[in-house]
């Protein structure tokens, strides 16, 4: 747990710091000077295994892909731990129950436990998309118009 919040943590410093991405990428920065600048910032702020993760990224060229390899990790985890990540896109802003009421739906149907997000987007009309894994359910009023007009085209 104590290195999924740390891979959380550092994915969401490099995506908010462009600085510590380019630093990362940079190939003018020599492997050594890479290490002791992330002994010496990262050390104090995260477990000891994921320091010397980083470290060894550097060390095989590898530092510019520890946004992907970290989420991976939680994919692995959440996968291990039985835990499904879904999307949910709708119109609207959903009310509290009804977005409970369709982590109820998506539970049962997975028998997995299911971590739900809920995004909103104006374009899809009505209805609403679901993702998870590479499976996705559109049930978008905007499909449904699209469905119909190919229809009509034939």
């Amino acid at each position: 747990e104590e290195i999924a919040k740390d891979a959380i943590n550092l994915i969401n410093l490099l995506k908010n710091e462009r600085e510590l991405r380019l630093f990362f990428a940079s190939p003018v920065i020599k492997n050594e000077k890479k290490i002791k600048i992330v002994e010496s910032f990262f050390k104090p702020r995260l477990n000891y295994l994921m320091v010397d993760f980083m470290k060894l990224l550097i060390l095989r060229n590898r530092e510019g892909m520890i946004v992907n390899i970290l989420k991976e990790f939680l994919l692995l985890k959440d996968d291990r731990e039985g835990i499904l990540n879904v999307n949910v896109t709708t119109a609207v802003k959903l009310e509290n129950e009804l977005e409970g009421k369709f982590k109820m739906i998506f539970d049962d149907y997975t028998k997995l436990n299911c971590r739900t997000e809920f995004e909103t987007d104006e374009k899809i009309i009505g209805g609403f998309k679901v993702q998870f894994k590479d499976v996705v359910v559109d049930a978008s009023i905007k499909r449904q118009l699209e469905l119909l007009k190919n229809k009509f085209n034939e």
